[in-house]
Order: structure tokens, then C-alpha cells, then sequence
């Protein structure tokens, strides 16, 4: 009877640590340059920090900022939202060598990061990171970097390299960069590249990548971009380089950069640039193979005789 007692207590007690914690956890939590990072983060009694925010925020639930502040790096392993609503800087500074922003989940994730200004002070790694490692089958992530700033990192701004051993199939990662500028960090703007079988897809709109060491790198076999009304220019390499990637390019420009504006390598059956509908180029070295609907603007075409664009 006495070791009924107890299990029964036992078992009581761990539902109710079960049930504490999950009622612990909101579906919108509050960060602000005034909070503290202790409780449940709600609207009347914020938290400081985002790391701190992400443990009492449920699964696929929603950061809120509230004012003006740095609200430092944070690694994110599932569904999560951090939005800014607006008329407020909502900072992550990162020091030498760390990430601020880090995505690393084993599965499927709807992760939204929007109206951020993130910060490396020229010795921050990266800005965003997506370094996940994904089973051969599953949900995908789906990233979206909505009306963010991110810039001066020694590292990339916005780095996705997801991994995986085995062939996958279907899409699994795809990366919607909007309204953004990244600027001035010493590697890649952007990279959208793969490890192993992944398919990555990437839209890049109405975004300004300028400064960086090359602008925007897809690369890999299954790795496609769209990009559409973005400015690539000023950056100390390649505006655009695509290897073994393919890459669709409407309304936008690619210019005054260090090396070529646009380097398409890898061969003629795995690299493809499709320009369409009045992009502004100044130069074009090309071992893949490219294509013109005949409406760009492009004052220079190098390489090799299969250089030459064609017309679709």
C-alpha cells in the first residue's frame, strides 16, 4: 500500500511538472530593451533577449519586439516567428566569430525572421545560418527573411547550407529573402549552396546586396534562384556567381563589381542563367550556359566561343 502511495504521488508530481511547463510556454512572447530575462515573457513583463524569449515560446510560435534594443543571437531548432511590427531597431550584434542568427533543425520548420538589423562589427560570423542537417524525406523549412538588415560580418550574411547523407527527395529547403539589404560582409552576401542530395530553392525580391566580398553565390546542382527587382552592385568580387546552379534573373541589375558582374560556371549542362524582362549587366563570363529573352541591357560578354548567350 505505502509504494502505491508513492508511485501514485510520484506520477502526479511529474504530470504536473509536464503540465507546468507546457503552460509555461506561450504562443507569443514580448522582448524589450527594458525587460529582464525571467518568466513567462508577456506583454506587461517582457524579456531581454531573444534566447531567453525562445525557451517560454511555444513550437511555432511568435517573438515580438517591442523598443529599441539588442537583443542578441540566438540558435533557432524549430517553427519560430521573430518579427519587429515596426518603428523600432531591433538589433543582434555579434562578437568575433559568433553567429546571429543560427538555424539548425533535424526536421521540417516555418521560420520567419522579419524586420531585424543584425550587426557583425566586421568580426561576426554570419548573419543568418541555416546549417540544418535533414532527413531523406519529410517536411521542408521554409525560411523568410522579410525587410532585415544585415551587414559587416566576416563571414557571409546570409549563409544556407543545409546537409544531408542520403538522397532526398522533393524540395527541402526554401529561402525567401524580401525587402532586405546586405550589405558590406567579407564573404558572400548571400549563399545559397548544398551539401550532399538537397534540393534548395531560393527567391530573392526587391532586395540591395552591395559591398560584400562576391554578391550572391548559388551554388550546386539542385540549388535554383529567382531573382527579381534586386540591386547587385559595389561588391569586391562577383556580383552573381553560379556554379553547377541555376539562376533566373528578371528586372534587376548586377553591376559595378570587382571581378565579373556575372561568372557562370560548372559546364553547359549543370549551369544555367536565364535573363528575362530588361536586367542591366555590365559583364557576363560564361562556361555554362546562358540565355537572353533579347530585352537586357549587357555591355559585355566574355569567356570562351560557348560563351555566347542565346536567345529564348
Amino acid at each position: 500500500m505505502k509504494w502505491t502511495v508513492i508511485i501514485i504521488g510520484l506520477t502526479i508530481g511529474l504530470n504536473l511538472a509536464i503540465t507546468q511547463r507546457t503552460e509555461a510556454q506561450s504562443n507569443r512572447t514580448f522582448v524589450s530593451g527594458e525587460g529582464a530575462d525571467s518568466g513567462g515573457c508577456t506583454r506587461a513583463v517582457p524579456c531581454r533577449s531573444f534566447a531567453y524569449a525562445l525557451t517560454q515560446t511555444a513550437a511555432a510560435g511568435e517573438i515580438t519586439v517591442l523598443d529599441s534594443a539588442g537583443y542578441g543571437p540566438v540558435t533557432i531548432t524549430g517553427s519560430l516567428t521573430i518579427t519587429n511590427p515596426g518603428g523600432v531597431e531591433a538589433g543582434v550584434t555579434a562578437v568575433s566569430g559568433v553567429t546571429a542568427i543560427t538555424i539548425n533543425t533535424s526536421e521540417g520548420a516555418n521560420i520567419t525572421l522579419r524586420g531585424l538589423t543584425l550587426d557583425g562589427g566586421g568580426v561576426g560570423g554570419n548573419g543568418i545560418s541555416l546549417m540544418s542537417t535533414l532527413p531523406p524525406a519529410g517536411a521542408p523549412i521554409n525560411l523568410s527573411i522579410l525587410g532585415c538588415v544585415i551587414k559587416d560580418f566576416a563571414g557571409d550574411g546570409i549563409n544556407i547550407t543545409p546537409a544531408s547523407s542520403q538522397p532526398n527527395s522533393g524540395v527541402l529547403v526554401n529561402a525567401q529573402i524580401a525587402d532586405s539589404f546586405v550589405l558590406n560582409n567579407a564573404t558572400d552576401g548571400v549563399a545559397l549552396t548544398y551539401i550532399g542530395y538537397l534540393t534548395v530553392d531560393g527567391s530573392i525580391e526587391r532586395t540591395t546586396v552591395s559591398g560584400n566580398g562576391s554578391g550572391i553565390d548559388v551554388t550546386g546542382v539542385n540549388v535554383r534562384a529567382i531573382l527579381f527587382n534586386d540591386e547587385i552592385d559595389n561588391n569586391v568580387n562577383d556580383a552573381l556567381v553560379i556554379n553547377n546552379g541555376t539562376v533566373i534573373m528578371k528586372n534587376s541589375v548586377a553591376y559595378w563589381s570587382g571581378t565579373n558582374d556575372i561568372t557562370v560556371s560548372g559546364g553547359p549542362d549543370t549551369s544555367f542563367l536565364m535573363l528575362y524582362n530588361n536586367n542591366t549587366i555590365g559583364s557576363v563570363m560564361n562556361s555554362g550556359s546562358a540565355y537572353t529573352d533579347g530585352t537586357n541591357n549587357i555591355l559585355d560578354l566574355s569567356g570562351n566561343a560557348s560563351s555566347k548567350l542565346n536567345t529564348q
